[in-house]
């Protein structure tokens, strides 16, 4: 049963059961690519990861700190003031 689930995922157009999925089964096809990445997968930064500061990772923290040449405790400061936004960061941090 197993092989048939799986050769069927690389049938163009022909639509497979996933049993891996703990709430159940998902439909997957072959010939389209899933929609969506990883929130921090770090080869797709792009407008998202620039437009908002995360603390939430060290290397992001020392990045943000470079970039706008503070503290980490000043980092930190203004997005406890005026949230994640990058260009909100960037005001606060230049009336500050």
């Amino acid at each position: 049963m197993q092989f048939l689930l799986d050769a069927a995922a690389f049938v163009p157009g022909h639509r497979a059961l996933c049993c891996c999925n703990p709430r159940g089964a998902k439909a997957l096809t072959k010939d389209k690519p899933r929609s969506g990445s990883m929130a921090d997968d770090k080869m797709h930064a792009g407008s998202p990861d620039r437009d908002r500061v995360s603390l939430g990772e060290d290397y992001e923290v020392r990045d943000w700190t470079r970039s706008l040449g503070v503290s980490e405790a000043e980092l930190r400061e203004a997005v406890d003031a005026v949230g994640n936004s990058a260009a909100a960061v960037r005001a606060y941090l230049k009336t500050s």
